[in-house]
C-alpha cells in the first residue's frame, strides 16, 4: 500500500513523513497538540533488531518517529495493510488498534517514542 508524504489509514492510522533534519521531539509533541517542552508528554527510546514483532494494540495512543532503520507496520482485516515507513516518519497509532510491526532490513531500528499517558502493549 503506498504511503505517501501524509496521510491516514482507514484504521486511524496516520503518519507524516517529516524528512532528513527534523527534530523527533517537535514532531512527536506536534503529533499531540503540545509544545516540545511540555511536561504531559512522555517520551521514551526504542531499539530493536530486525525481525517480526507479533500481533498486538497499545492501551492508549502513541506516536513513533522513526531516526534510524526501516519498520512496516501491517494493519486493517487481516493485517493485509503493509505500510513501510524510514527515518524522518512519524507514525501515529490509535490506542487499541491491532498491528503488526516488521523491523526491515539488516539494520536495527532506532525510533523515539511518545505519548500523554503511561501505556501498555498487549498481544491480539
Amino acid at each position: 500500500m503506498e504511503s505517501s508524504a501524509a496521510g491516514q489509514h482507514p484504521s486511524g492510522l496516520y503518519w507524516i513523513r517529516a524528512g532528513g533534519g527534523a527534530e523527533p521531539a517537535d514532531t512527536l509533541a506536534a503529533i499531540f497538540g503540545v509544545d516540545p517542552g511540555d511536561p504531559g508528554i512522555l517520551i521514551f527510546d526504542f531499539e530493536g533488531p530486525p525481525g517480526i514483532m507479533a500481533p498486538h494494540c497499545h492501551t492508549e495512543d502513541i506516536a513513533a518517529f522513526v531516526v534510524q532503520g526501516r519498520v512496516a507496520f501491517e494493519v486493517g482485516p487481516g493485517f493485509g495493510d503493509r505500510l513501510e515507513f524510514a527515518a524522518g516518519d512519524c507514525i501515529f497509532i490509535p490506542a487499541m488498534l491491532p498491528h503488526g510491526e516488521e523491523i526491515i532490513g539488516e539494520a536495527p531500528l532506532a525510533a523515539r517514542i511518545a505519548s500523554l499517558t503511561p501505556f501498555e502493549t498487549e498481544d491480539v
